[in-house]
Parts: structure tokens; C-alpha cells; sequence
């Protein structure tokens, strides 16, 4: 009979046993679900991670390509510009870093604006500050159309005539100031 209890004891005890393992079992996973991520997360952070790095490594391709663009665009207008009309020759200097002047000449008289400028696709804006000595505050809007280092065409309306009285309203042809060779001179 003794060995009959003891059999008894020890079926009971693994009874209990393998009654409450799984339970354990269970709440042991759900305390390391809680204190680390499933694959699940751990993708889903990952794939934030990724996208967000790709988003930035795109911004700054369209950035430079931007960047590029502009350096394409100031080549095209960057530079000295002449237009004569008969004894007036008016000239537009724009340097690449953003300074700009009108000289109109006629015979020995001469105006002078000085400013700076910004572009945008097809219009420059010239920020007057200075005319002949005199203080200014004036932006002139300019439509423009350049081919880099040829002509570039422009019109506007707050440019005053040349001393020949044309109008710089109708768009005008500009071609690159010929820079004389000097070694050619000697």
C-alpha cells in the first residue's frame, strides 16, 4: 500500500507539473515579447530606417542636381553683354557672384546702374542700388533667354532708352563683350 501512495504522490506531482509548465512557459514569452521586438518590429523599424535614409540620400541628389542646374543656367548668362544701337552701346556685367551693372555709352556721356541680382528659370531681378553716385532702391524685372557664351535676349521695362531712344521693352539681343588678345595686339 505504501508503494501504492508513493506511485500515487508521484503521478499527482507530475500531473501538477506538466498542469502548470505550459502556463509558465506562456507567461514567460509574453514577458520577452514585451521586452523585445518580434521579427515583425524589428522590420518595421528597419524599413523606417532604410526608407528615411534613402529619403535623405535622394534629397541630396536633387539637391546637386539642383545645384547643377544653377551652375548650367549662370554659365548661360554669367558675364559681359553688349548692345549697340548706332553711337549707344549699352553693356550688362553679371558676375557668378551676384553683382551686376548697366553702362549705357553715348559718345563721351555715360549712366551707370550698380546693384545685385537673383535668378530664377526665366527672369532675372535686378536690385538697383546705385545710379551714377546716387543712391537707389529699385528692382527691375527682366525676361531673358541666354545661350551660353552667344547671345542672350532680354527685355524690360524699368531700363531706361539708350540715347538713341530705343526701348529696351522689346526684347533685345545681347552678344558676349569680345575680350581683345593682347598677345594678338603686340
Amino acid at each position: 500500500m505504501k508503494r501504492l501512495v508513493g506511485k500515487f504522490l508521484v503521478l499527482a506531482a507530475a500531473a501538477a507539473l506538466f498542469a502548470v509548465m505550459p502556463a509558465v512557459a506562456k507567461a514567460n514569452a509574453a514577458e520577452a515579447a514585451e521586452e523585445a521586438p518580434s521579427n515583425g518590429q524589428k522590420m518595421k523599424e528597419g524599413s523606417k530606417e532604410f526608407f528615411s535614409g534613402l529619403g535623405g540620400t535622394f534629397k541630396e541628389a536633387g539637391h546637386t542636381i539642383k545645384d547643377k542646374a544653377k551652375e548650367v543656367t549662370a554659365a548661360a548668362y554669367v558675364g559681359e553683354w553688349q548692345f549697340v544701337n548706332g553711337k549707344s552701346t549699352t553693356y550688362l556685367d553679371l558676375t557668378d557672384d551676384g553683382d551686376m551693372s548697366i553702362t549705357q555709352l553715348h559718345g563721351s556721356s555715360s549712366k551707370v546702374w550698380t546693384g545685385t541680382y537673383t535668378v530664377s528659370k526665366k527672369q532675372i531681378v535686378f536690385h538697383v542700388e546705385d545710379y551714377n553716385g546716387k543712391e537707389m532702391d529699385e528692382d527691375w524685372v527682366i525676361a531673358f533667354k541666354a545661350s551660353k557664351d552667344k547671345e542672350m535676349k532680354i527685355s524690360c521695362r524699368k531700363i531706361p532708352d539708350d540715347a538713341n531712344g530705343y526701348s529696351f521693352k522689346n526684347t533685345t539681343l545681347f552678344t558676349p563683350v569680345e575680350i581683345e588678345d593682347e598677345s594678338a595686339a603686340e
